[in-house]
């Protein structure tokens, strides 16, 4: 792949060194890697960012944060959910972990309980009790802390909303931004800018893909940002095919009087591994086909069938990762317990492991649990 563009396709200044910026194919706020300084200026690029970037990024978000994705500017955003058993709003943290939205202060009789995500947030609490309480002693409130670690075993719930907003401005501008990345010409999407402009509605540029067959060949693990890009001369079409972490899948229209030549283009990206896999494929559609997708319905199904496989990824992933954690975890409280004490081999033997019981046990006790309901409703 080149890139030749020296002006910014969606205001037409020139680039220079003062005003270029890096322009991702695939949003970084999703995971994007891939980018171009030669595709928008740094006033264009920030315009999109903030307005239309910013709905797909959220509307994403659920993924990205539960797979902790590896950005090239911070983490995900922590995002809201209910524990379906109580009701209680908690936050979900890059990674899966579930912390208390607000700290909890019981009071029986002369003594209070807290319940809080960290030694943090009990010191702020314990300086607010303070002041309504000028006799209690932080120091030895502080002491007394226990660090109890739980997981929560029952589900809980959250809105999922795709498409919506400026979804599909954002998607456009993706695949805009592919086609030139890849050297195509400019006249031949040129029209679309006032649609991610904002300055048109259409409804027949960015598309639910409806494809009775996957046109990827991906691996069963694959947790990937796919697109591809076909010119068809014959058929007198240039569409883009758009995959988000496998799941949400479209079909975006670029020309429908496309005279070039034939044109095909494609980047596949591992979004765990973070970078560019090869992947076979085959897509080809004809005029009526695209035109058929125009008036199809949102592929409800489909979608519910790939967010469940993608789900299943997303469990082992975490698990995967937080049993890592804990052996982590385990390895330097042994380490810290071998530095202040002089043990025997013996005794580094079987502190070693009873340190490492005490960070797994209460994991894999859940994971047991949770595995007996799942027995249960089958």
């Amino acid at each position: 792949m080149g890139e030749i563009m020296s002006i910014c396709y969606a205001c037409g200044c020139k680039l220079t060194s003062d005003n270029e910026t890096k322009e991702h194919i695939f949003i970084q706020a999703i995971g994007g890697r891939l980018y171009s300084k030669n595709l928008l200026c740094k006033q264009c690029n920030s315009e999109f960012g903030n307005i239309i970037d910013s709905s797909l990024a959220e509307q994403l978000n659920f993924i990205s944060n539960m797979l902790n994705i590896k950005r090239d500017r911070g983490r995900p955003p922590a995002f809201e959910v209910e524990d379906a058993k109580t009701g209680e709003p908690l936050l979900c943290m890059p990674g899966g972990k579930l912390e208390y939205l607000k700290p909890m202060i019981k009071k029986d009789g002369n003594k209070y309980s807290v319940r809080v995500n960290n030694a943090k947030e009990a010191k702020a609490v314990i300086k607010g009790l303070k002041r309504k309480h000028p006799e209690l002693n932080e120091e030895e409130i502080l002491k007394t802390l226990k660090n109890n670690e739980e997981y929560l075993d029952h589900e809980v719930s959250f809105e999922i909303v795709f498409g919506t907003g400026d979804v599909f401005r954002s998607i456009c501008k993706t695949a805009i931004n592919f086609y030139l990345f890849s050297n195509g010409n400019l006249d031949d999407v040129k029209h679309l800018i006032p649609y991610i402009k904002r300055k048109e509605d259409r409804k027949d540029i960015v598309l639910w893909s409806i494809l009775s067959d996957d046109p990827i060949e991906c691996d069963a693990s694959d947790i990937s940002h796919n697109i591809i890009i076909v010119g068809d001369r014959n058929e007198e079409i240039l569409f883009c095919y758009i995959e988000f972490f496998g799941v949400y899948r479209v079909i975006v229209v670029l020309n429908n009087q496309y005279k070039g030549a034939a044109f095909k283009a494609s980047y596949f990206f591992d979004v765990i591994l973070r970078q560019e896999i090869k992947r076979n494929w085959s897509l080809s559609l004809s005029r009526l086909e695209l035109e058929q997708m125009i008036y199809a319905p949102l592929p409800k199904d489909t979608i519910k069938r790939q967010l469940m496989m993608l789900m299943e990824k997303i469990q082992k992933k975490q698990s995967h990762d937080h049993l890592a954690i804990l052996l982590e975890r385990a390895m330097n409280n042994f380490k810290e317990k071998c530095l202040a004490n002089t043990l025997s081999e013996e005794e580094q033997y079987e502190e070693l492991i009873n340190e490492t019981m005490k960070q797994l046990t209460p994991w894999y006790l859940h994971v047991l649990r949770n595995q007996r309901k799942e027995d249960e409703q089958l």
